[in-house]
């Protein structure tokens, strides 16, 4: 997908996106899910998954992809995330640059065919704000999940919109907006890692924490061609998986070493791991500080 990706990107040559639809059917045809040497890897079945998702995204508003490609595509995937930072089309718009109707038609399409259904969204002040809103639109999408990310240091220090500039007190807002909803709907969570004492015990459940972050249970395939500990650690822990795993660089960053004596003996101690590490680099210089998050007297359940 990436060699044809760029090119229809910029020339908007519907052959690019008619030519890697040939492909894919083709691959999709002679590789069954789950049955193969292309499925036998995991690294083959994410190389594959990062061409999957650029690929779709250079050619997402292209007449080659049908609602029978994307019927075809879906036993291929056991879930998916997709990105919702709008509920209607201006906003979309504004926010991502898609066409909002064509987006929703194949979210519903996914939605019908694939087991997990995720939606994503970026905590900003306007999702607070809006908050009935999204979720509304969540559950007529009939969403399994809805994840709400708190915003991370962009490794590459780019800079954010000032919208998606939050502290503290917005994600206590927002999770105790998250406390109220009634059941029966999407799940809805707080995803990358915040300090779990930073909310009411009760809403403790709501929060991911950050077991699947900083490299603690997973590494990241950055697109450049080694591991890191996240989306958000621009450290490289270079291209063996094994060696990455092992490695002295990615254990000063994560170990529960440099975790407080509060954090130690806390109730939550594996599922928060002391918040993001990637946060505490951004505001301390170090990732051995507490997040900026913390509060200054944390409270053990």
């Amino acid at each position: 997908g990436g060699q044809y990706g760029p090119d229809a990107e910029h020339a908007k040559d519907e052959r690019f996106a008619e030519t890697f639809v040939r492909h894919l059917e083709s691959w999709m045809e002679q590789n069954p899910p789950g049955l193969g040497i292309n499925w036998s890897s995991s690294l083959e079945v994410s190389f594959r998954a990062m061409s999957w998702i650029w690929a779709f995204n250079f050619f997402r508003n292209s007449d080659a992809f049908t609602p029978e490609l994307f019927k075809k595509a879906a036993p291929f995937i056991d879930n998916v995330l997709v990105s919702m930072q709008a509920t209607g089309p201006a906003a979309e718009k504004a926010a991502t640059g898609a066409d909002f109707s064509v987006k929703l038609a194949n979210m519903r399409l996914l939605r019908e065919k694939v087991k997990v259904f995720r939606l994503g969204t970026v905590a900003s002040k306007s999702l607070i704000r809006d908050f009935k809103d999204f979720y509304a639109l969540a559950a007529r999408l009939k969403a399994d999940i809805w994840e709400i990310y708190r915003p991370m240091p962009d490794g590459r220090k780019a800079r954010r919109a000032p919208g998606f500039i939050i502290g503290p007190a917005d994600i206590k807002r927002l999770s105790s907006l998250i406390a109220a909803l009634e059941p029966g709907g999407p799940r809805a969570l707080i995803a990358n890692p915040v300090p779990l004492c930073l909310v009411p015990e009760g809403e403790r459940k709501n929060l991911l924490g950050a077991a699947f972050d900083d490299g603690h249970t997973r590494l990241v395939l950055d697109p450049r061609g080694f591991f890191k500990p996240s989306y958000y650690i621009e450290a490289n822990l270079g291209k063996d998986l094994a060696r990455a795993w092992r490695s002295p660089a990615l254990k000063k960053i994560n170990s529960p070493a440099r975790l407080t004596p509060a954090c130690l003996g806390c109730d939550y101690l594996l599922k928060c791991l002391g918040g993001s590490r990637a946060a505490a680099k951004k505001a301390r210089g170090i990732y051995s500080a507490p997040d900026p998050w913390m509060p200054a007297r944390p409270k053990n359940a």
